[in-house]
Parts: C-alpha cells; structure tokens; sequence
C-alpha cells in the first residue's frame, strides 16, 4: 500500500459520514460523489463530493497554512477520521435509515427505501 500510494496515481480520501452500519455505497461519475446509506436516522443518505472541499475560503486557509497540508493519509491509531464540511455534503435524514438506493442523473432523481417500507423520490440537491 505504501508503494501505491508514493506513486501519485492514488488519491486517499477518509471521512467519518455515517453513525451506524453503512448499507450500500455507490459512486457516481457523473456528478464525481460518492452516494452511502446507513441504519442511522440523521444520515441516512450521504452524498458527498470526492475532490475535497466546495468552500473556496476553507480551500485557500488550507493553501496558507502549510502545516496542515497532509504529508501521508494514514491515522494515528484509534483516531477517528474528520467530518466533511457541511458544504460538501448533503445529508437525508429518514426515519429508521435507508437500506437501498438508486440515482438516475438524467432524471436527476434519487429514489430510497428501507425498514419503514416507505420508497421516496428526492431531488438529490433538496434533501428534506
């Protein structure tokens, strides 16, 4: 793994998103996020982007502060990796979590079902 990663051709990205078991996880190319469900009720459904962080003020403190620019992507052992920031991520809160989900980027719809026997229809960019 060290070796993979010292080429440069990988990139190593670790959020904390979920609260409880993750049930599925999906990428999805065309909008460049990562979709995930979860037993939690308050994250449900994740969508997050993978390039890092929207926020252009967050971004350039991280280029003006060289100490926290990551050298290497492993953890100290037992830590917890970061949250993404609030706007990197949409969280869908459903009660009793969500166990399975599609995406259709044409239609730009988002379609879930889980333990409460409910299947919903979301706008992935609403998502209450």
């Amino acid at each position: 793994m060290e070796n993979i990663n010292d080429n440069g051709n990988i990139t190593f990205i670790r959020w904390k998103v979920h609260n409880d078991w993750v049930t599925k996880i999906k990428y999805i190319h065309g909008i460049e996020s990562i979709i995930s469900s979860s037993n939690d009720d308050y994250t449900a459904l994740v969508i997050g982007c993978v390039s890092g962080t929207k926020d252009v003020q967050h971004r350039l403190r991280i280029l003006m502060d060289s100490s926290s620019i990551p050298t290497k992507c492993s953890l100290p052992a037992g830590a917890s990796p970061p949250r993404r920031f609030n706007c990197d991520e949409s969280q869908f809160k459903v009660p009793r979590g969500v166990k399975a989900f599609d995406f259709c980027k044409e239609s730009n719809i988002l379609v879930t079902g889980g333990l409460d026997r409910t299947i919903r229809l979301w706008n992935p960019y609403v998502p209450g």
